[in-house]
């Protein structure tokens, strides 16, 4: 089980530091700062000195939050390792899948093994074939002309 406080140590910095990358870049396009120039010399007259303050704050904001992902990284290998176990049902959750006694239930939680696992044209193909029913031994001449002759009887 994760660290409680490593866990929200890690999403409080990287909430806070998104809105501290995406906010001055907002501040940057209600100023007109274009994007997507690759040459910044021939560009740079109307370019305001706030905006470079502020493209080094996003820069710094953006190489912190990534900095902090690394507690989320410590806090998942030392928890695989020296964590506690979950247990059964970790969140307390009472809806009906967190109500067995085996969590997550195993596959065949019924007795026996359940036989709705593949498609329905595949499960017909293979109850044909256990009646002794082949498609493939038939051609496609007999099987028209034996929905001929059925639909004969049918208007009949």
């Amino acid at each position: 089980m994760l660290d409680d406080t490593l866990g929200r140590i890690h999403f409080w910095i990287t909430f806070i530091g998104t809105y501290l990358i995406y906010l001055p870049m907002y501040y940057l396009g209600i100023r007109g700062l274009p994007r997507r120039y690759y040459a910044w010399d021939k560009a740079i007259q109307f370019i305001p000195p706030s905006a470079h303050t502020m493209n080094k704050w996003i820069t710094v904001s953006a190489l912190f939050v990534a900095a902090v992902q690394l507690v989320f990284l410590f806090n998942l290998v030392w928890s695989f390792f020296k964590g506690k176990p979950a247990g059964g049902n970790p969140w307390r959750a009472t809806t009906l899948e967190w109500q067995t006694p085996d969590t997550p239930p195993p596959a065949w939680q019924l007795g026996r093994e359940t036989t709705g696992r593949l498609p329905l044209g595949l499960r017909l193909q293979r109850a044909r074939r256990q009646r002794g029913f082949h498609p493939a031994k038939r051609s496609t001449r007999q099987v028209g002309a034996d929905r001929a002759r059925a639909l004969a009887r049918a208007r009949s």
